[in-house]
């Protein structure tokens, strides 16, 4: 079970014995909490790698069973992210507003990269909350078919990844499959990354997805959703490959 599925289940509350069982549902938190207590972080517990996470209290738990047992007396500690803690040069970090300072190293070409990916990735994930307009502005796909618009053809492309649109509409009415294919590249516009923007605000994130991505302004998004939406509104924005570079919580 990966860092990301151990996060998932600890933002259900504490509900480490739940993943050595395998399971994904919550018990209750009195109930976690004491299967907690009798767990040894040091020699029973088998974390998966390095789990070692900076809490809102500024303290590195050097696993995530040292982290539920601490939650479980504090309930309102949160995982900022994983790591050491990242020194500032204001106080520490106020777990409800973004008002620590961010580093001041730059991310650079060589580091950080491009979100298209993940914005693909989470429009086709989450296209079901989408309802697309009832507009008519046909969209000629290279397997011969018409799209009432350019929603309803970003949602036919997740399903069918080499869908390409093509401008020319009579070549949809006129020409073979094969002969369309040929010519499959014609219109370049990203309609995926275009139709995840226009519709951002109906797609509503998952909160209970803890997956630290770090942004190339400073900030640290919850999951790729969120950085997604983030991008939408700053196309400069870039995934940082470091973890250490962002040292701000986003909200």
């Amino acid at each position: 079970m990966d860092f990301e599925r151990r996060s998932v289940l600890l933002l259900c509350s504490v509900p480490l014995i739940l993943v050595w069982m395998h399971q994904t549902t919550c018990m209750p938190l009195s109930d976690q909490c004491a299967q907690i207590n009798l767990i040894d972080c040091n020699k029973t517990y088998k974390p998966e790698g390095n789990e070692s996470v900076c809490c809102s209290d500024m303290i590195v738990y050097d696993n995530l069973c040292f982290f539920a047992k601490a939650k479980c007396v504090n309930l309102s500690l949160t995982i900022l992210h994983p790591g050491q803690c990242i020194s500032t040069t204001v106080n520490p970090v106020n777990t409800t507003s973004n008002s620590t300072t961010a580093s001041t190293a730059s991310p650079t070409a060589s580091n950080s990269t491009a979100p298209d990916d993940i914005i693909h990735e989470q429009f086709c994930l989450l296209k079901d909350q989408i309802h697309c307009p009832d507009t008519l502005d046909p969209v000629c796909g290279t397997n011969g078919k018409f799209y009432q618009n350019d929603c309803e053809f970003a949602k036919a492309k997740c399903n069918q990844s080499s869908l390409g649109a093509i401008a020319d509409m009579t070549i949809c009415k006129s020409q073979t499959t094969r002969q369309i294919r040929s010519v499959a590249n014609e219109r370049d516009v990203d309609i995926i990354r275009e139709q995840f923007c226009i519709n951002k605000d109906q797609i509503t994130c998952p909160d209970t997805l803890l997956h630290l991505i770090c942004g190339s302004d400073g900030l640290f998004y919850m999951n790729e959703c969120e950085f997604a939406k983030a991008e939408c509104e700053n196309r400069n924005l870039r995934l940082y490959s470091s973890l250490s570079f962002c040292s701000r919580r986003l909200g």
